[in-house]
Formats: C-alpha cells, structure tokens, sequence
C-alpha cells in the first residue's frame, strides 16, 4: 500500500488505482502528484481532523508538484499545529531551501536538532518514499544544506 492510500480509505474513499498510478509512478511523475493532491483534499473534507500526517503528505505533495508557496503555508500550519511532528518540519526546512529562504531553512533544521539530536538524513532516507533516487537525493541534499548531518 502506498503511503497516505491508508489514509484515503481511512476517510471511507476507495482507491482503484488505474495501472499508471501503480508502483513508483506515483512518486515520480506529475499527474501522481496531482492525483495524491486532489485525493487528500477530498479526505479532509470528507474527514475533517486534520492530523499532522495528512497535512504533512498534503504539504510534500505540494513541494512534489512545484507549488512551494502552498507548501508552505501548509506545513507551516502543520507545525504551528503539531510542533513535535519531525516529518512536518523536515518537508517545510526542504521547502525553505529550494525557496532560496536559507535562513529560515536553518532555523527549522536547528528545531529538528533540538528537538531529536539524533535526527539525521539517513533516517530521512532509509524509507525510500521515492523510487526515483534523483527525487530522493533532491530532498536529502536541501536538507544538506539547511545543515542536517549525514
């Protein structure tokens, strides 16, 4: 099961997956990113707690599809909202660095740091969310930068 289709079900949407959505295509193409965007939406509005899971996928949906300013606004609610959820702030300080907003990015990286000093890129990337690596090294090496250690 792909992550957040648990959550689709959960709000009572069912999922049929035509076979272009399948395996990785989902994270790596555009219209897998616009088709997780419109489902999330339509499961907030059918299940309207919000949890810092489902904003958080919504926001990195959003980073996914190039929509940084959407992203932002969205995580940044997340984290106003549930400030102890890492993944949130992980997406938002990625967010912050292909924003160009280096300062905020490193003022996010620090309150991962200080809130888990062990966080590091590795646990970031162990799940392997994307199938592309490319993808994958992309949000890693924002992270790099907002200065998340290896």
């Amino acid at each position: 099961m792909k992550p957040g289709l648990g959550l689709l079900r959960e709000a009572g949407i069912k999922i049929y997956l035509p076979r272009s959505q399948t395996s990785g295509n989902l994270a790596k193409g555009r219209s897998g990113i616009l088709w997780a965007r419109s489902n999330l939406k339509r499961a907030l509005k059918l299940s309207p707690i919000v949890t810092a899971p489902r904003s958080t996928i919504l926001g990195t949906a959003y980073r996914n599809a190039g929509q940084l300013e959407l992203a932002v606004v969205t995580l940044g609610n997340t984290v106003k909202r549930f400030p102890a959820f890492i993944s949130g702030r992980v997406a938002l300080t990625s967010c912050y660095v292909l924003m160009g907003r280096e300062q905020k990015a490193k003022q996010e990286a620090r309150e991962i740091l200080r809130r888990d000093p062990a966080y590091t890129i590795a646990r970031y990337t162990t799940p392997n969310l994307y199938r592309n690596k490319e993808t994958m090294e992309k949000w890693a090496e924002s992270l790099r930068k907002a200065g998340i250690r290896d």
